[in-house]
């Protein structure tokens, strides 16, 4: 379920709800750290950009899938 869809059905509910995403990436960036492939090369332009935390963690999990070619969120 999306943070949208989950703030809407929690305020229908409740006079106040917030959602806050506190998810992390669960990928191993080491494993692509060295990687000589397009994933590889992807996750080390994102990792020395200039990026927060948060928007590389999004970043990454979305062009990983991509490039795997599973579902992005």
């Amino acid at each position: 379920m999306d943070l949208e869809t989950l703030n809407k059905r929690l305020n229908e509910e409740y006079f106040y709800a917030k959602v806050v995403d506190k998810t992390t990436l669960k990928i191993s960036l080491e494993d692509y750290e060295n990687d000589k492939s397009i994933v590889g090369e992807f996750v080390r332009n994102v990792l020395t950009s200039e990026l927060d935390k948060e928007i590389k963690d999004k970043v990454l999990l979305c062009g990983i899938n991509a490039l795997n070619k599973k579902e992005i969120e």
